[in-house]
């Protein structure tokens, strides 16, 4: 009884002793489980892509601001804006810039542009 007791205890001792090596070697083999490699590489992944979405959205922000301050330097010397401002410019019968009465005969048709529309008048006399 003895021996048979002592017998069936070293059996269940290394019954423990193989299930645990096969769990430790369980656990070592899934440590290099692909699958757990892959669900890795496929967070890596995510977070790589949401830093690049992220990135990318700062980056045209950054540009679409740069455009819109671009647009607004661009409109303040715009020749548009100045004649908004109530400025005005001449042009003769053959669409020439007059920027002198010096250019112009008298009776000479002219053209004044203004910011909404335009007049058609005759060149009387310079005025000194």
């Amino acid at each position: 009884d003895d021996l048979a007791n002592k017998m069936e205890q070293q059996l269940q001792f290394q019954l423990r002793l193989q299930q645990e090596k096969l769990l430790t070697i369980n656990a070592r083999l899934q440590q290099h489980s692909p699958v757990i490699k892959l669900e890795q590489q496929q967070q890596k992944f995510d977070y790589l892509q949401q830093r690049l979405s992220h990135s990318l959205n700062t980056y045209f922000e950054q540009q679409q601001q740069k455009i819109n301050s671009l647009a607004r330097e661009m409109n303040a010397y715009s020749p548009l804006a100045t004649l908004g401002r109530g400025y005005s410019y001449v042009k003769n019968q053959n669409d020439q810039l007059i920027k002198s009465t010096d250019q112009l005969q008298i009776g000479e048709s002219v053209t004044i542009h203004f910011a909404q529309d335009q007049a058609l008048m005759s060149y009387v006399k310079k005025i000194d």
